[in-house]
């Protein structure tokens, strides 16, 4: 067992100082162009140095609060889309509740303008014939019309 152990070790050790050996190199291509990585091109490259220095320890939990604040900011644009979504269909329903309720004061209107400039009004009968209204039904019928008029527009 501890030869085991001491054979991974020694794995380790070789695995950890055989990654660091790489070097970074700077090259200028054919067209003038500066290019850099770990591999030039055979017989191009200049070598350069890097500060040694140990990369900075992986924050798990900040990574954690970085994709909870990312799916929270994602849940709060969504809630603005419904809210803007609804909004929009809230204001064309109410603009079509308003061309309804202009449609309907301009019959009304017009009605009561029709019941009061004839001269008599009348029914039709179901066999075609007409009959007319005497004065109270005539009045009563005015009324009407104009309670359409104050129930359909706005008389501000």
């Amino acid at each position: 067992m501890k030869a085991l152990i001491g054979v991974v070790l020694l794995l380790l050790v070789s695995a950890a100082s055989s990654g660091g050996e790489r070097g970074f190199y700077r090259w200028v291509d054919d067209q003038g162009r500066v290019h850099f990585g770990d591999r030039p091109p055979v017989g191009q490259g200049q070598a350069l140095s890097l500060p040694a220095g140990k990369t900075p320890p992986v924050d798990t939990d900040q990574r954690q609060r970085d994709a909870e604040r990312r799916k929270a900011r994602q849940r709060l644009l969504d809630v603005y889309e419904e809210e803007r979504r609804s909004g929009e269909l809230a204001r064309q329903k109410a603009q079509q509740q308003a061309a309804k309720r202009q449609q309907r004061c301009l019959q009304a209107r017009r009605k009561v303008s029709t019941y009061e400039r004839s001269q008599a009004l009348y029914d039709r009968q179901p066999d075609g014939s007409r009959r007319y209204l005497s004065g109270p039904e005539r009045r009563a019928e005015i009324e009407d019309a104009r309670q359409h008029v104050e129930q359909w527009c706005d008389l501000d």
